[in-house]
Order: C-alpha cells, then sequence, then structure tokens
C-alpha cells in the first residue's frame, strides 16, 4: 500500500532497522516528509516541521520514559475504544492460552515489562 503526500501534507515516515542477517533489530528510524509547501504560509509550514519534529522526537525520549510511555498508550486504547466503540463492544476478550512456557497473547491483554 502506497501514500501520496498531498500539497498541504506533513507526514512522519517510520522505517525498521535490520541487523546485517536480515532480522529485525527491534528499532526504527524515523523520517520527515511533506507535499508540496510553497502554498502555505511560512508560520504553517513552521508550525507543522514543529509537530511532526515532536512526534519523532517523543519515539526517542519514551525509549528512556517507559512510564511516559505507558501513559500515552492506556491514552491511546482510550481513544481507540472510544472511536470504534462499536466494534469493542461486540468485541470479547480470548482467553490466554498456555502452552508450556509460551503464552497466546490478545489485544486485551496487559503486560509489564517486555514481552
Amino acid at each position: 500500500m502506497s501514500y501520496t503526500i498531498k500539497p498541504d501534507e506533513f507526514a512522519l515516515v517510520l522505517k525498521p532497522v535490520f541487523d546485517a542477517d536480515g532480522s529485525w533489530s527491534g528499532s526504527i528510524t524515523t523520517g520527515i516528509t511533506m507535499g508540496g509547501t510553497e502554498d502555505l504560509p511560512l508560520e504553517v509550514q513552521q508550525h507543522m516541521v514543529g509537530v511532526v519534529t515532536m512526534l519523532s522526537a517523543f519515539l526517542e525520549y519514551g525509549s528512556n520514559n517507559p512510564l511516559i510511555v505507558a501513559e500515552v498508550e492506556e491514552y491511546r486504547d482510550r481513544l481507540l475504544q472510544e472511536t470504534f466503540r462499536e466494534e469493542f463492544d461486540n468485541d470479547t476478550p480470548d482467553e490466554i492460552e498456555e502452552t508450556s512456557n509460551v503464552l497466546v497473547l490478545d489485544r486485551f491483554t496487559r503486560t509489564k515489562g517486555s514481552c
């Protein structure tokens, strides 16, 4: 799936980082792209760049502040539940399956630490 940035749009681009052996390192890189901004007032361009760079900076900040990330994740989850209320109301959490030392998690499962 691809998307063409429209003239008045700014976007944060996320890209996974792969090790030399082709496995995902668990890291991402960020980039910023924008459509043709020449018709936007300079004040708007500056504000949009400020917002998109703040979003990018949060990713780095969050990697060093897991409590902030947990708070933002909870907020995001509430927004999703409010926005897609019907889907959440019709969906019941699956049971967690335990097979040997492996737990099968669903989207309602909350974890602590790395999972």
